[in-house]
């Protein structure tokens, strides 16, 4: 009877992988007197990776003669004038 099967990795299942070669334990701060580390990255990581993902989708389909609706930051002078 063969054995139970592994658990496939992401990179075997998936088209795409965008890897934050974040530190194991995502922990990037050694903190020698508590004996551990501590400080994620992966959010600020995933954050950024997941803005350039949307960013690179909006242009690509912007070429293609798509008119995205995007919002406008309010620090801006138009912001809230575009926004509206």
């Amino acid at each position: 009877m063969p054995g139970p099967h592994p658990i496939p990795r992401l990179h075997e299942v998936a088209d795409i992988v965008l890897d934050n070669h974040g530190t194991v334990g995502d922990a990037a701060v050694p903190v020698e007197a508590a004996g551990t580390r501590l400080g994620p990255t992966s959010t600020v990581v995933g954050t950024a990776l997941l803005n350039a993902v949307v960013a690179e989708a909006i242009e690509r389909a912007a070429q293609r003669g798509w008119t995205p609706d995007l919002w406008v930051s309010s620090g801006l002078a138009i912001g809230d004038a575009a926004n509206g």
